[in-house]
């Protein structure tokens, strides 16, 4: 019994110390946008979907390098520029493909304008970040203006932490389109199983 313990102790300790599987940039990408891995998160409400993308640091880089191949050593100098905060990607649209900004408002172009003004400047108000151990407000805000020709609006979020690999739950307060206090939580399981991406 006690070489069996001894066993099953020794196994355990061996699962938990191994390394994340190692991924090309292709591979990595596809892995992070994958929903079946818990960092890309939807909710419909009212005919308005709510969508959110957990960005690692690996991730962020390779969408800035805009190619599949990058150095060690931009890897390393890029990470430490984006170490302690928490990346988010957030996309509000409409379940029928039109005009977000325009929904339930018609041809009023002074309710549109509001709308733009709002999500340009105000809606980093009304968004925040809880992990196990903060409770922080948005420090990092950036609205794509899509000129009402994407029928959806993106931003991109970032939260100061202490701890960047705790259980986190995004929260959204929708004070445009009504549907209040939406959450989106990311498991830190979901998290330590982020993939290593291969550097050059």
């Amino acid at each position: 019994m006690k070489k069996y313990l001894k066993y099953c102790l020794i196994s355990l300790v061996l699962c938990s110390c191994a390394k994340s599987e190692e991924m090309d940039g292709r591979e990595y990408l596809s892995w992070v946008n994958n929903t079946d891995n818990g960092l890309k998160l939807t909710k419909e409400l009212r005919g308005i979907t709510y969508s959110v993308q957990y960005k690692p640091y690996d991730f962020i880089i390779l969408k800035e390098e805009k190619k599949y191949n990058v150095s060690k050593s931009s890897l390393e100098y890029r990470t430490k520029e984006l170490d302690g905060m928490v990346y988010y990607d957030i996309r509000i649209s409409t379940l029928d493909k039109t005009d977000v900004l325009a929904k339930g408002i018609q041809q009023d172009k002074s309710l549109y304008i509001q709308r733009v003004n709002y999500f340009s400047y105000d809606f980093q108000n009304n968004i925040s970040l809880i992990t196990e151990t903060d409770s922080v407000t948005c420090g990092l805000y950036h609205f794509v203006q899509g000129y009402g020709i994407t029928p959806y609006v993106d931003m991109v979020v970032g939260f100061p932490v202490q701890k960047i690999n705790e259980s986190q739950t995004l929260v959204i307060d929708d004070q445009v389109f009504g549907n209040g206090i939406i959450k989106f939580f990311i498991d830190k399981q979901n998290i330590k199983n982020i993939p290593h991406l291969a550097t050059t």
